[in-house]
């Protein structure tokens, strides 16, 4: 039988994350998102923590946290920012491609970068004209000799501005739709790559969301992630892994839980017909 209670380990994650919002996140979210800047203070903090990579496994210098646990800390850092908590829940996106389907020396390289140095990575898939509809993305790769060249522009790129090294997508030939996407990884210093103006959001202003382009980037074998033409289950893939941390950040823990604590004390003073509101809900 299903047993939906805590492990005491489970537990001493959320009870960790819970303070670490309530002492780092919280006295200082309302600032962070008014002013939309990136709060490296608190990044670093939680990294020194532990708070983030949590399931780049032990060998990789890692927690090997699972899914569920993962999701336990998204939930209480959403609780404290939904845009820190998108921020920090962003390296887990961007490595999982390389988790997926890079090989031995890739993940050697770059996920231990993650656990070993304060950095960020950045997943690029989404294109001006092509976001749910991956199949339908415009970025080029072309190969040129025993590389490839990449050229295109990907949108709404979290953590672009600061990330070390991005995953991403891109078609060896459009008309080939899913069977033409490869993935590939690309340190940030990599000759033609350009990073856009901070888009001004409504919301999760705290989180970093930029354009990244590249222009005629060369690639190596060492690059490539996984076969050419192979890329789009490796993005189906990393959306099936990465969306629980997602939705994590609007469950009752976090988002909609800010949002009842909120909205209570105005409901209980407000007048309505000429009841109070939340007498009127509850009856």
């Amino acid at each position: 039988m299903f047993d939906p209670s805590y492990t005491e380990e489970q537990a001493a994650l959320v009870e960790g994350a819970r303070k670490f919002a309530a002492e780092h996140i919280i006295p200082v979210a309302g600032e962070y998102d008014e002013k939309g800047e990136h709060p490296d203070k608190v990044f670093r903090a939680a990294w020194e923590l532990g708070l983030m990579n949590v399931e780049v496994p032990d060998a990789y210098g890692g927690l090997g946290l699972s899914t569920l646990e993962g999701c336990l800390i998204a939930e209480e850092i959403a609780y404290g920012c939904a845009g820190m908590a998108t921020s920090m829940v962003c390296n887990h996106l961007s490595m999982l491609p390389l988790m997926i389907a890079g090989t031995d020396a890739q993940k050697d390289k770059y996920l231990n970068w993650l656990t070993s140095e304060f950095v960020f990575a950045s997943y690029c898939c989404s294109e001006p004209e092509a976001g749910s509809d991956v199949a339908g993305m415009r970025s080029r790769l072309t190969k040129d000799g025993d590389g490839w060249v990449l050229n295109g522009q990907k949108r709404w790129i979290t953590n672009g501005a600061y990330a070390s090294f991005y995953t991403g997508f891109a078609t060896i030939d459009p008309e080939l739709r899913h069977k033409g996407i490869t993935a590939f990884v690309l340190p940030r210093d990599t000759p033609g790559i350009t990073v856009g103006k901070k888009e001004n959001k409504l919301g999760q202003r705290a989180s970093n969301t930029v354009d990244v382009t590249f222009e005629d980037v060369r690639l190596t074998k060492d690059n490539i992630l996984g076969e050419p033409g192979r890329g789009f289950a490796v993005a189906m893939e990393t959306f099936d892994k990465s969306r629980p941390m997602i939705a994590a950040q609007c469950t009752a823990s976090s988002v909609a839980r800010w949002t009842s604590r909120l909205s209570t004390p105005t409901s209980a003073r407000r007048l309505a017909f000429p009841s109070h509101s939340t007498r009127l809900s509850s009856s």
